[in-house]
């Protein structure tokens, strides 16, 4: 069963992946990204990818190919 996410996580997850673009070629990895959210890596990642739709290493690689094309 599915939990829902709540407002607040979903703000969470939405602040860390723009401080993710803004800040794109720093050393982001899942863990700290999901430092930043103040969550454990494998809450932060089913999270992310329930709100953002795609996994946090995928974000990363396409914001970071965005950013070179």
């Amino acid at each position: 069963m599915a939990s829902e996410i709540s407002p607040e996580l979903r703000r969470r997850i939405f602040d860390t992946a723009l401080a993710a673009e803004r800040d794109f070629s720093a050393d982001l990895t899942v863990s700290a990204l999901a430092q930043h959210a103040g969550l454990s890596d494998k809450h932060f990642q089913r999270s992310f990818r329930a709100v953002i739709g795609e996994s946090p290493k995928k974000y990363i690689r396409r914001i970071r190919l965005q950013a070179a094309a």
